[in-house]
């Protein structure tokens, strides 16, 4: 079996050749990402092909007819804080912040992972979007409270989903 670690941004992935889907794929929690079969364990990465970048996974703009898909799914609203495009919201932290809630069309598993499926796509905010950038979360819920979590931070409600622990 062949084995590469592979960097995108600050974050190493391992990759593998999937014998089933006859093409590398990464794997995650044990599973290749590409048909969810279990992966051989991976117990000595000494001697394993490095690349700098997935430079093999081209990122692409998801297409109009699935934006128009995703937003009416998400009745005009942020897949992460539930927040409605166009809407005007306010900094906490310094009132006289306004800002105008623009959509940006996101991976909801980083790209990088699994690719541009369409079923990958979610409507985001501006703000959710730049704070999620490449992480990766294993539930909804998880997202909700990290990307809420940051948005309190920077002084921003933390979203329509945020549970306060």
């Amino acid at each position: 079996m062949i084995i590469e670690v592979v960097y995108y941004q600050d974050i190493v992935m391992v990759r593998a050749y999937c014998s089933t889907c006859k093409a590398a794929a990464f794997i995650i929690d044990g599973h290749y990402t590409c048909c969810g079969k279990k992966a051989p364990a991976i117990k000595d990465i000494t001697g394993v092909l490095y690349s700098r970048e997935a430079g093999d996974i081209k990122r692409i703009k998801c297409p109009k007819k699935i934006q128009n898909e995703i937003l009416m799914e998400q009745n005009n609203k942020c897949k992460w804080c539930g927040y409605e495009f166009g809407e005007i919201i306010s900094n906490k932290k310094n009132k006289e912040i306004k800002h105008l809630n623009k959509v940006h069309f996101d991976h909801k598993i980083p790209f990088i992972y699994i690719g541009n499926p369409v079923s990958n796509w979610v409507a985001a905010c501006d703000i959710c979007n730049s704070i999620k950038s490449a992480h990766y979360f294993k539930t909804y819920e998880d997202a909700y409270q990290w990307i809420g979590n940051r948005r309190l931070e920077y002084g921003w409600s933390p979203g329509k989903h945020y549970q306060n622990d």
